[in-house]
């Protein structure tokens, strides 16, 4: 920012350009979504005035991540499929190839298609494996792990978790975001294997390094307050993960652009922490709230999930059964992992979330 009025006073379109594509960036990472897509889209308006397509399929790639984060897939896929063609007139490249399979993976998961994002990081990770620098190769490995585990793939996904967080920490060092990553999508396929007072240690480094560095409402910082939250519930601490689940809410609620999904995962969850402290009326509220607001098929699957939980927990039997057995015909598992996943969804601690 304070590089804005000496940077307008050129006449350099590139520089411009390259200044709200950072500024875009910088307000990405701290979780200002809506700030990060208006420097960036500046970006873009500024490199095709400077005929700079260097920029400008770099910006697009940008504006993808944002919007998805945002929950607007559709424009998050026209912006790839526009820095596709910003980039189609320089000579091929295989590591910017797999860049922009890496982010169309990250989209799709993000949009509730993991099958799709599978493909699209395996795509990413056959360039990596053979050309890329440990850092690329870490973060497609660390997407993919995230993956395997929503598919019900665990022993994959603790693999990758494991092989990403190596690679990470040694080239980056123990409180890189990258590393925080690896720890929050390790813990989370611990969870999915029962395995939470493993999973805790983690959760809880993911969850201290993030609090310190990101804002409230950040969705990297949400996401290690509900794996967290899950874990204490499944070693019995309902009452600390109904106080993590409260704060990640009024997080949520005093963001910018509340995501509806975000706000009815961690609903059900807390719902469930409310049913097992025997506070009934307020339990069942929350989780036909969270029912309600829920968007997105994936995420439908899961908070119907934790729904049928909180049913049973609360005596509801017929309601609670209903809810699972629609979680379970929601969940449309591949073939090759079919029974692993029902065996999950049929679990009532199940509802990890990776990021």
């Amino acid at each position: 920012r304070k590089l804005a009025s000496s940077v307008d006073a050129t006449d350099d379109r590139g520089l411009q350009a390259a200044h709200r594509h950072a500024l875009g960036l910088a307000a990405y990472f701290r979780g200002r979504y809506e700030e990060a897509a208006a420097f960036v889209r500046e970006a873009i308006h500024l490199a095709l005035r400077g005929d700079d397509s260097d920029r400008l399929w770099k910006a697009w790639v940008a504006l993808a991540q944002i919007a998805a984060q945002r929950g607007q897939f559709e424009e998050a896929r026209r912006s790839l499929d526009f820095a596709s063609a910003a980039a189609s007139q320089f000579d091929a490249s295989d590591e910017r190839d797999a860049m922009f399979a890496h982010v169309r993976g990250v989209v799709e998961f993000r949009a509730g298609q993991p099958h799709a994002a599978k493909a699209a990081f395996e795509t990413a990770l056959k360039t990596r494996n053979q050309h890329a620098s440990p850092i690329s190769l870490g973060q497609t490995l660390s997407s993919l792990s995230a993956v395997e585990t929503v598919l019900g793939h665990l022993r994959e996904a603790s693999d990758l978790a494991q092989k990403s967080l190596q690679i990470f920490t040694l080239e980056l060092g123990p409180q890189h975001p990258s590393v925080l990553d690896g720890q929050n999508n390790l813990g989370a396929s611990l969870l999915m294997q029962l395995r939470a007072d493993e999973a805790l240690p983690h959760l809880r480094a993911a969850l201290a390094a993030r609090e310190a560095a990101l804002e409230p409402g950040h969705l990297r910082l949400l996401s290690s307050q509900f794996n967290t939250a899950q874990a204490l519930l499944e070693t019995g601490d309902a009452q600390s993960a109904a106080a993590l689940l409260q704060a990640a809410i009024d997080q949520v609620l005093r963001s910018e652009d509340p995501p509806p999904d975000d706000l009815a995962e961690h609903e059900a969850r807390l719902a469930l922490a409310l049913a097992r402290l025997g506070r009934r009326v307020e339990a069942d509220e929350l989780a036909k709230r969270a029912l309600e607001r829920v968007s997105t098929p994936q995420v439908h699957q899961r908070v119907l999930h934790l729904a049928g939980c909180t049913a049973l927990e609360l005596g509801q039997t017929v309601s609670g059964t209903k809810r699972l057995s629609a979680a379970v015909r929601a969940n449309a598992p591949d073939p090759a992992g079919a029974s692993e996943n029902r065996l999950v969804t049929s679990n009532c601690n199940e509802g990890v979330r990776t990021r």
